[in-house]
Formats: structure tokens, sequence, C-alpha cells
């Protein structure tokens, strides 16, 4: 799973991929990175992540750059 690493002022720095158990030394606050579901052209549904570097993360919103 992708990881966002989210410094102290909210900011998305880097995005790691982590099983989310084995111990990292990472520079923030590790968040796993929200998934919404898509449609494609034939109507068939996906999932995928979203955010990313440069992102902002609150504690419960993400907001892409500007």
């Amino acid at each position: 799973m992708n990881y966002a690493v989210i410094n102290d002022d909210g900011l998305v720095v880097n995005v790691i991929i982590w099983d989310g158990q084995t111990p990292v030394e990472e520079p923030g606050t590790l968040v796993p990175l929200p998934t919404t579901t898509y449609q494609d052209i034939d109507g068939n549904d996906y999932e995928a992540e979203y955010g990313g570097i440069g992102w902002t993360y609150d504690g419960s919103n993400w907001t892409p750059p500007a």
C-alpha cells in the first residue's frame, strides 16, 4: 500500500510503499493514501489512490496543490 509522508505543516513530502508493519525511518507521519472509485469509459468501476507530493492533509481532508 502507498503511504504519504506528511511533515509537521501537513504537507506531503514523499510517497512510499509500506506494509504498515516493518519499522521505517521517515521524517514525518505516515498516512495511507486515500482511495476513490472511478468509472472507465466502458462503465467498469475501479478503485484508485489519490493524493501525492505537494498535497496537504489536515488530519481528515486532502487538498491538492494550487
